[in-house]
Parts: C-alpha cells; structure tokens; sequence
C-alpha cells in the first residue's frame, strides 16, 4: 500500500477524461480532489486487500447525478458521512452485510467519478482499492452495481447532497434492490440540485474479485502518462490509441447539439462534421453509439469513444461539448476496456435503445452474460 503522488494522481486524471468517453464528470471536480487530498491518499493491489481477511467489506463511492446541471454541490462533509450512515445501518439491521469497510472503491472511471474515493479515503483513513465497478464510464447505477441486481437480496445504498444555503441538502438511505435503489438515488440527485454523493453495495473480497474492474486505476495512469507526454496534439493521442488499441476516427466540427436531462441523465443526440461527412453520435451522459457518414454503426457503448479538443487533445464531454467545437473523434472496441460485471447484462440496454431510439444489443455480440 502507498500513497499516491502528485504526479500519479495528475496521470490518473489525465487518463480518466479518456475513459469517461463523454461522461465520468468534470475534471475540474478531479482536479480540486486532488488539490485537496494531495499526500493523504494510498492505494492498495487486489492481492494487498486480500490480507484484509473475510470479514472485511468493499464499499462503492461514487457521485450520481447529472453533469450538466448547473445547481450541483456537495459539501466535503458528504463523503464520510455517507460511510457514517453506512455503519449505522449495519448496525441497525443484522440482515445487511456485516464487517468492517476495510477498502473503497469508485463506480466508475472519469475525470471525477475515479476520485469519488479519494475524499473519503483521505477523511477516514481507508485505501482505495486498484479497481472499479466498472474500468469505463456508464449511465445507469446498476451498471456500476458489480451484478448486485441479478441476486435475490436488498444493497444498503446511502446518499448525501445538495446545498444548505438553498435549502437542498439531503441524507438519504435506501434497503432494496439494486434498480429501485438506484432510482430512488438519482431522483434524490434531482432533488438535491442534480447531484448526490453516494455509498453503496458493500461486498466481500471474492464477490469484488469475481466482479469488478482490476487495475483500471493503473489503465488510467498509463494512458495519462502517454498523453501528458511533451509531444504535439497528434502525437499525445496516438499513443493514448496505443495504449486502448483504439484509433482516431475523424476530425470535424461539431454541429448543433440537442440535450434533455430527465431524472439526473442527459439524454442527447449531435453531428460531428468532417470533410467525408457527418458522424452521427448518441449520447445518455456517456457516448452511447457512433455512426459513420455512410449509416454504418462504427462503436457502440460500452467501446471507448471520445471527443478531443482538436488543438489540446483534451477530452471534451458531452456536457461541456458545445456546436461549433473542433473534435478529434477516438474509439476502441470493448474488448480492448477493463469492464465490470454489471455491464453485461441487457435490460439498460434495452432502456437505452427505447430512450434514443437506436439499435445497441445486436451490435455487442459477446458482451452479455445473460
């Protein structure tokens, strides 16, 4: 176990706008993370937290909400406090897992979901574990639930948020299935001004073994130290393909982008326009399918697809991405990603092609457990 630097934490940054492909939240959430847990912060292998013995838990930290939302905080207060609730339930109710919370780990990885942990860990002095619920970023909270909702059995799912000066903050606790928790969380998220730091789903050491995303921290600084190399833009995002197997797939401007957020989820649909053509892109807070000019499906959720500012190379989000935005488009099949159990099963996507009213399941042959 040791503490992460500066320089580490830069790169895992770095590396996390990539793999939020579009979502993930902003970076200067991840930035002012850092900023603020700068030395306080270690991190531990999968074969490290394995000492721990089996009495001990793994708890997900992670934001949900909406990233375009403009009323969005949560106070540092938010992140042991929702550990704080966590402990009270257990206590309260036996049925629930018992132990000690022993490693924290994210939902996900983007530019400030992989550093939900960061706060709590350097508040509570408990390490981050080198994995995820998922090696990527996802819309939906039973895709970041390690294939919790597939078992017969209630998660404990904690919630804290919102703004006192408005009047907005909330503590929220939820014993249920992983789906209606999940939706009982995000409408919380909206009521709480569109975002909510959360603890949930605390699990054993073989159940994360067997489900989650190992060492997609250290895929994100890999890829952060490949693009924070002094090279010119081109160069930075070839090697970051180098390192995702991916490629670049266009360059263009970005034409007029439509967004509907509806229950804390961006939903939203934009053109990407090269000199070959249009690139019809979907999104529900992360990039959910990229088409070519000719109609022909080129990636689809949960490949890696990113848009770059075309002079920096930084990865622009779909909530910050505005018409008019010089793009470099990346992408790179799912089989090249660290992605975790809760990914794989169907029903979001089936939620997702209703909702965008696109065809996704039938290009992800393999991906699905169920």
């Amino acid at each position: 176990m040791d503490l992460i630097t500066k320089e580490q934490a830069q790169n895992i940054l770095s590396g996390s706008l990539f793999l939020g492909c579009g979502g993930g939240g902003s970076g200067d959430i991840g930035q002012d993370i850092i900023d603020k847990t700068d030395g306080k912060v270690s991190m531990m292998s999968m074969e490290e937290a394995k000492k721990f013995g089996p009495d001990a838990l793994f708890i997900t930290i992670s934001g949900v909400g909406s990233p375009a939302s403009k009323e969005s905080y949560c106070g540092d207060a938010a992140y042991s406090r929702i550990v704080e609730i966590t402990r009270e339930l257990q206590k309260a109710n036996p049925s629930l897992p018992q132990g000690e919370i022993r490693g924290l780990i994210p939902s996900e990885m983007g530019a400030a979901s992989s550093f939900g942990p960061f706060m709590t860990s350097a508040q509570l002095g408990i390490p981050v574990i080198n994995t995820a619920c998922d090696g990527r970023a996802h819309p939906f909270g039973s895709m970041g639930s390690l294939g919790l909702q597939t078992l017969p059995k209630p998660v404990i799912q904690v919630a804290c948020g919102g703004d006192p000066k408005k009047n907005r903050y909330l503590e929220v606790s939820v014993i249920a299935a992983v789906d209606p928790a999940a939706e009982i969380i995000r409408t919380s998220a909206s009521n709480a001004g569109g975002l909510v730091e959360v603890a949930r789903n605390p699990v054993d050491y073989p159940y994360l073994e067997r489900t989650s995303a190992i060492d997609c921290y250290s895929l994100a600084e890999a890829i952060g130290q490949e693009f924070n190399e002094k090279t010119q833009t081109e160069e930075k995002l070839k090697r970051v393909c180098a390192v995702v197997k991916g490629d670049i797939i266009a360059e263009g401007t970005v034409g007029p982008v439509t967004i509907e957020t509806k229950n804390a989820l961006d939903y939203g649909h934009l053109e990407v326009i090269g000199p070959n053509g249009k690139f019809e892109m979907y999104f529900c807070n992360e990039y959910m399918a990229v088409n070519s000019p000719d109609g022909v499906r080129l990636f689809t959720f949960p490949d890696l697809i990113v848009t770059a500012n075309l002079e920096t190379g930084r990865p622009l989000s779909t909530a910050e991405l505005k018409e008019g935005d010089k793009v470099c488009l990346l992408g790179s099949s799912w089989k090249n990603m660290i992605l975790g159990l809760g990914v794989r099963y169907r029903a979001p996507y089936k939620r997702l092609e209703d909702a965008l009213e696109i065809e996704m399941i039938k290009y992800l042959d393999g991906l699905f457990v169920d």
